[in-house]
């Protein structure tokens, strides 16, 4: 595992995770990991210009799962964070 998650710069912050998370459970887009990724490229979480692992981090975590070509939630939406202090 520390071997695979090295390559990236930057893993993610709970804003970040929170985000994904949402926008996967309330999206009505079918999301592949390069559009995901690119959705989340402008974006700047705690400083951070980008965040090149948090998609890989979360599929490794079980939160997400590829479905053919596409990403989706692995868990239910009852198991999802609603805000930052659940």
């Amino acid at each position: 595992m520390l071997e695979e998650i090295s390559k990236y710069d930057h893993l993610g912050t709970t804003d970040y995770f929170l985000d994904a998370i949402q926008l996967l459970e309330k999206s009505d887009i079918s999301w592949t990991k390069t559009s995901l990724a690119h959705f989340f490229s402008n974006k700047i979480y705690k400083g951070y210009p980008y965040i090149d692992g948090g998609i890989d981090i979360l599929m490794h975590l079980g939160v997400i799962k590829k479905s053919g070509k596409s990403i989706k939630l692995a868990i239910e939406a009852s198991q999802t964070p609603k805000n930052l202090s659940d």
